[in-house]
């Protein structure tokens, strides 16, 4: 089981390896997942339909969907002063760009960083209030791979709209546990939270009741079980 396949990969790998997508369809990195998937002739898990779809239309390649969840080990961030106001995190883009400098027009603190990872991610993540989930480019699905990790760590998620509905249904609802908007009012959602601290809480707590739902043991037992069935 092999997850990151943008990242270095052995020359070979053993029989019935599965290569677990956590890229975007849009993501220049997506085509080394497909090249990969191909030359080493190994099964594919994605965790977004619309993943799914791309890999199907573009590369004529199957996939079984495994969603992202929640583990007890995932939670591990410790508590921190929160001189950060709102914190955005992944590649640079013209439009992250423009979002954080809306943001700091509108008088909040705002931390950016990419690749950091491990300790020093977790402590700039426990010393903001809220965390921004804006995609880098337009047609973005919702990064649920880098989400439920903050909500399984009751941290409040602002996150713009994406083009895959069933991704973001698990967190939607009347006690929605991910605060999403368009990308013109992610500024707007993010003042009226950082100005409320009682629904920023509420925020963190129905994220993290949310993601529990979703036991990702059970998902990957349910991914193995329709990879066996399919071999």
């Amino acid at each position: 089981h092999f997850l990151g396949t943008h990242l270095p990969l052995p020359a070979a790998l053993p029989p019935g390896s599965i290569l677990y997508n956590l890229e975007q369809c849009s993501a220049p990195v997506f085509e080394k997942t497909v090249d990969v998937a191909r030359h080493l002739r190994c099964s594919v898990w994605d965790y977004s339909e619309r993943n799914r779809a791309a890999l199907r239309e573009q590369a004529d390649l199957k996939s079984v969907l495994c969603r992202v969840g929640y583990a007890p080990e995932l939670e591990c961030l410790l508590p921190d002063a929160q001189p950060i106001d709102v914190l955005l995190y992944g590649s640079m883009s013209i439009r992250r760009g423009t979002l954080i400098r809306e943001l700091e027009r509108s008088g909040w603190l705002v931390a950016f960083f990419f690749g950091a990872y491990g300790i020093v991610r977790d402590r700039v993540i426990a010393q903001s209030r809220i965390v921004v989930n804006a995609h880098r480019e337009i047609d973005g699905v919702f990064e649920v791979v880098r989400c439920s990790y903050l909500m399984a760590n009751r941290v409040p998620v602002v996150s713009e709209v994406g083009i895959d509905p069933d991704l973001e249904e698990p967190f939607r609802g009347e006690s929605p546990g991910i605060a999403f908007a368009s990308y013109e009012r992610l500024v707007e959602t993010c003042s009226r939270l950082l100005r409320d601290d009682d629904e920023r809480c509420a925020l963190a707590q129905r994220g993290y009741e949310a993601i529990r739902r979703v036991p990702q043991v059970e998902e990957v037992r349910r991914a193995l079980e329709e990879t066996a069935a399919s071999r």
